[in-house]
């Protein structure tokens, strides 16, 4: 079984927010660290699928040990933000199933089983620093020579120069920003991706961070990509790729789109940052 956030539901995340409203204030501290991005620029609009999940003061979602005390008790496969069914036409179209496929902070999904199973993918990487993730996921898709389970930190990634054709990237990214040295350590995980990327191959980030609140992290000349976002919503609905980067009549063209968004109810956004050839 695979608990997928998703497919919970529009009524749990709405139960959530009732709970939120009227949780102590020691218990919604937390959430400033996940949301405090999108305060920190006066047109952040945050997503429809603002999702609190009622955190305590002992979640430190950046730190190693946090994830292998929750996923020492929490046991069953957990899918963060959106699993292979909603993914599957822009993993298909941004991350080449015949190239190496890097995926950061795996935790407890199960993606990486559907990429190859349904999607054809012949080499997946999955690496997470906390060791429990590790040593459960690779027992578990032991039978899938395809999948390989990698114990690893995203600011210093032990693979040598543009050694994938693809990063996948489901809230890694968001969980450093709740870090003390968030800035830091975002720059540092960009240069690994840019690092490792062959040209013209894409870092792939979920995230439920909009354009104003995610734009800066992924816009340095340094990591040398161009960046395109789609809203993905609900039942399989997404927006066209809003190019956010690169070519200036294409960003012009899209810029009053973006900063419309969210435009769609319970979203979450698909950043695409290619690297340059």
């Amino acid at each position: 079984m695979v608990v997928d956030a998703e497919a919970q539901g529009t009524w749990l995340t709405e139960t959530l927010h009732r709970q939120y409203a009227h949780a102590h204030p020691a218990i919604r501290a937390r959430h400033v660290c996940v949301r405090s991005i999108e305060r920190s620029s006066p047109t952040a609009k945050s997503s429809n699928y603002d999702n609190p999940a009622l955190y305590s003061a002992n979640d430190n979602f950046s730190d190693a040990t946090y994830w292998n005390r929750k996923y020492d008790i929490d046991r069953l496969p957990f899918e963060w933000y959106r699993g292979w069914q909603s993914l599957e036409p822009l993993l298909l179209k941004y991350l080449p199933p015949q190239l190496p496929i890097l995926q950061v902070g795996v935790g407890t999904s199960t993606i990486q089983h559907d990429m190859v199973i349904d999607g054809g993918y012949t080499r997946v990487v999955n690496l997470d620093y906390a060791d429990v993730c590790i040593e459960r996921m690779s027992k578990m898709h032991a039978d899938v020579p395809a999948l390989e389970y990698v114990m690893g930190d995203v600011k210093k990634i032990d693979f040598e120069d543009q050694s994938f054709g693809g990063i996948l990237d489901k809230g890694t990214l968001d969980a450093l920003l709740c870090g003390d040295c968030a800035e830091g350590d975002a720059h540092k995980m960009m240069i690994e991706c840019s690092r490792l990327l062959q040209p013209g191959c894409s870092y792939f980030m979920v995230t439920h961070g909009p354009p104003p609140a995610r734009l800066s992290f992924l816009n340095h000349p340094e990591y040398g990509w161009d960046i395109l976002v789609h809203e993905v919503g609900q039942q399989g609905i997404m927006s066209p790729a809003l190019q956010l980067t690169g070519d200036p009549e294409s960003v012009n063209a899209a810029s009053e789109d973006v900063t419309a968004l969210p435009r769609l109810k319970y979203s979450h956004f698909v950043y695409i940052c290619t690297k340059h050839p």
